[in-house]
This record gives structure tokens, sequence and C-alpha cells, in this order.
């Protein structure tokens, strides 16, 4: 599915073995690629793919808000040093391709389609107007991608590394109300502008609203969580 809306996806999993391949060397707890093969990308009958050692992980475990913040501003502090180029802000490219083209193939209304891109274009003014601390980040660093393993809470999937605002990382983290906001920004310990976040974490409902958009025309599970976040912008 990842191909419908990123028209070569090679790009971002190479980033992801770079940038996993750097934060490992660093001392970060990532997910590393295997050694099994020559780290990097590979294509096969259509399909692009990379290769990665196996972490066993508890599923069920959950860091606290201030673990959290922690782990994250750890990550932050090592990707200052990053050197792989990365693109900007990921994620917003993903809603540009889908209102550019897929909206209308899976059959969008007008009505919402409009909607969409006029809070794309206006969201997206505001965070160029107050983009102070842009750096390297995970890009989607949310809970779902923070497990518990022999190493400690690990990092997984580095797909959408890309350079913004520390607010971008933040606000995924925060978004979903799973954690304490308070203890989380306690545990990051930078101070993180408060309109910025704001802005973010619409940007990221934003996504979340395409991409659920994306999942309702290929799974059947879906449409429901689609109608929702697309109701929610109405």
């Amino acid at each position: 599915m990842t191909a419908i809306i990123r028209l070569d996806p090679a790009v971002g999993l190479s980033n992801e073995v770079q940038v996993a391949a750097f934060l490992a060397g660093a001392g970060v707890a990532v997910v590393e690629p295997t050694d099994m093969v020559a780290a990097g990308v590979y294509r096969h009958e259509g399909s692009v793919m990379t290769f990665w050692r196996c972490l066993e992980h508890d599923k069920s475990a959950r860091p606290d808000a201030l673990t959290a913040g922690q782990t994250l501003r750890r990550l932050h502090d090592v990707l200052l040093d990053c050197p792989v180029a990365l693109p900007e802000l990921r994620r917003l490219s993903d809603v540009d391709v889908f209102l550019d083209g897929v909206a209308q193939s899976i059959g969008l209304a007008l009505e919402d389609h409009g909607r969409l891109r006029r809070e794309h274009e206006e969201l997206s003014a505001q965070l160029q107007g107050c983009r102070t601390d842009v750096q390297p980040l995970h890009g989607d660093a949310g809970l779902g991608n923070l497990h518990l393993t022999a190493k400690g809470w690990t990092w997984f999937d580095l797909e959408d590394t890309c350079r913004g605002p520390a607010a971008w990382d933040v606000a995924y983290a925060v978004a979903g109300n799973q954690l304490d906001r308070r203890s989380f920004l306690n545990g990051y310990g930078r101070d993180i502008n408060p309109e910025t976040l704001r802005i973010c974490e619409r940007l990221r409902r934003l996504h979340l609203t395409v991409w659920y958009c994306l999942y309702a025309d290929q799974l059947p599970e879906h449409p429901t969580r689609a109608n929702e976040l697309l109701a929610s912008w109405r």
C-alpha cells in the first residue's frame, strides 16, 4: 500500500538503513540492519525490501510518559549529528500525493477533498512561519514504534526519518492521549513552542485521515474509522 502514495519507497528505506546504522553506532537502542546480507535496499519482482535483525520484544509493554519523553530527547540529541541527507517532513509529501491524484482515484467526495486541501495548505503555511528548531527526526515517533527489548526501550521503523521541528515527533508521541502530556514534556526536557506543537498535532491527524482513507479503499475493516476522521474535519 505504501507504493500507492510513495512513488519510490526505496528512498525512505535507504534512509532508514543508513540512519539506523548511525544510531546503533552512537549507542542508541534501535533495530539494526542484519549482518547476514549487505545492508541496503533490495528489489525483487517489483517489490522493494530491506533486511533487519530479529528483536524479541514485549508487545504489551508501554513506557510511562516521563520515560518516553527522555527516550525521545536522547534520540533527538544523537540525531543532531546524523550525516544522512534527509527530506523535509516526509509525511507531508504523503498528503500532497494523496490530494493531487490518489483522492480522486478512490472516490473521495469533492467536498472532503477540498476541505482537506484547504486545511493542509493553511497548516503547512502556519508551520513554515514558526519553525525555529529544524533537525533530523524519527518522523513517526508514536508509542507503536518504541518497544521494550533486551536493549531497553528500542526505536523501530525509521522509514519516515526526515528533517523538521522537534514538535513534529513530540506531536506523534502525545497526540493520541496515551501519555500524560505534562510528564512527557518534562521528560523531554527541551522547550517546545505550544503553537508549533498544536499545528503539528493537527497535521498528524490530517496525515492519519489520509492513510485511513487509503486503508478503507483497500481493507474492509477500516471505513468506519476513515469516516470518523473525515467527519472530524467537517
